[in-house]
């Protein structure tokens, strides 16, 4: 059993009641343990964020979430096998005040996007490496209001496709992106040239834009030509942005 597990167990927790955050990430023995471990971790009434990212959790563990309802920062990536439960991962977790999510390389599958519209106070989302989104990206983003406060979606390496990116597109319209701040859709190489380029043709719907990255993995090689003169044309339209990530594409010369 790892040392941390063992140090927050028993009478230990009711010493230091103003807890706020514990990080048990990249703990691989903490894996079947979070049954005992979120029992004693009510007895923190201020604990707002636990990270327990790489740490080889079961189903079970994840089950056990919801007893911890008042968190508003939760970090179970890297934990492949949580995404092959039966029951939703999402509905088992405390959505209601989760602000930080990351869940990239948990292997979900498409029923997680069912949850989304539960994420009221959400804030960041990172769905990176999880391959179910490529040609669903539509279901994850139907569920967001006008009234959304994300301000951070990763959909990195998820196998995008230009039908995706049209979806995020009709998103980013209808005003349920308009507190985003960071859009990371980088190593998503199967998105077609008409997917970028509708993209920043309406960028004014990404006016708040602060960081963009549309990289390509070191071993791709798609030229940019096609749609970098919508790129160029938005730019005026993105005078938030301060960081813009092209890396890998190439630039052809006529």
């Amino acid at each position: 059993i790892c040392l941390f597990c063992e140090m927050l167990k028993g009478q230990a927790l009711r010493f230091i009641p103003a807890l706020e955050h514990i990080d048990l990430s990249c703990n691989k023995e903490a894996g079947g343990g979070l049954t005992t471990l979120a029992t004693n971790l009510v007895l923190l009434p201020h604990l707002r964020s636990l990270d327990m990212h790489l740490c080889c959790l079961t189903k079970e563990d994840v089950l056990e979430a919801p007893s911890l309802k008042d968190l508003r920062e939760l970090d179970l990536s890297f934990n492949k096998s949580v995404g092959d439960t039966r029951q939703n991962l999402l509905q088992t977790l405390p959505l209601s005040q989760i602000t930080k999510l990351p869940l990239n390389n948990c292997a979900l599958s498409t029923h997680a996007s069912t949850a989304m519209q539960m994420l009221k106070q959400l804030e960041r989302l990172n769905l990176s490496w999880n391959k179910c989104v490529g040609e669903n990206l539509r279901q994850f983003l139907e569920p967001l209001q006008p009234d959304c406060k994300l301000q951070e979606l990763r959909p990195s390496s998820c196998n995008l496709t230009t039908e995706d990116v049209l979806h995020l597109e009709s998103a980013c319209q209808r005003g349920a992106l308009s507190h985003l701040k960071q859009l990371n859709l980088s190593y998503n190489g199967s998105v077609g040239d008409g997917g970028w380029t509708s993209l920043f043709e309406k960028a004014a719907a990404l006016k708040g834009l602060e960081e963009l990255d549309v990289s390509l993995r070191p071993s791709a090689s798609l030229s940019v030509s096609p749609w970098l003169p919508a790129l160029l044309e938005a730019l005026p339209q993105l005078s938030s942005l301060t960081r813009l990530s092209l890396q890998h594409w190439v630039l052809e010369f006529s």
